[in-house]
């Protein structure tokens, strides 16, 4: 009975002594397999940031493009407003040269009207200058 007892107590320890074997082996390939999910779990965060810079450089593209458009179309009607100006500063240089003109011609015709009236004196005068003003012109 003792060489039964013995030969128990030696596949007890044998049965603990695996036990301990196992769970130790258990526990590596938890902490491995702890180790393999941290690794992945930070491969995917670094794919998530690059999606997102990909996109976050796509909307500065798609910026950058909307602005370069948005100068050109500004440079255009800059150029058409400059023809505009141009075009008003001639027809104001024209307008003003008509206008002299005209008060040069106006100023001769008052001065012809001294002449042709320079018999005449006085309120009679002074209406016929009054009626002059008032004339169309």
């Amino acid at each position: 009975m003792q060489f039964l007892e013995g030969d128990l107590k030696k596949i007890n320890n044998e049965i603990d002594e695996i036990k301990e074997k196992f769970d130790e082996e258990l526990t590596s390939l938890f902490n491995k397999w702890l180790h393999v999910q941290v690794a992945i779990l930070q491969e995917e965060l670094k794919i998530w940031r690059l999606k997102w810079m990909l996109l976050t450089e796509e909307e500065f593209i798609n910026r950058e493009y909307e602005l370069k458009q948005s100068i050109n179309e500004l440079y255009k009607k800059e150029v058409q407003i400059t023809k505009n100006l141009e075009t008003a500063k001639s027809i104001l240089n024209q307008v003003q040269e008509e206008t002299e003109l005209l008060s040069a011609d106006d100023k001769l015709l008052e001065k012809n009207l001294r002449k042709e009236f320079s018999d005449i004196h006085g309120p009679l005068y002074d209406f016929v200058v009054k009626a002059y003003k008032k004339r169309p012109k």
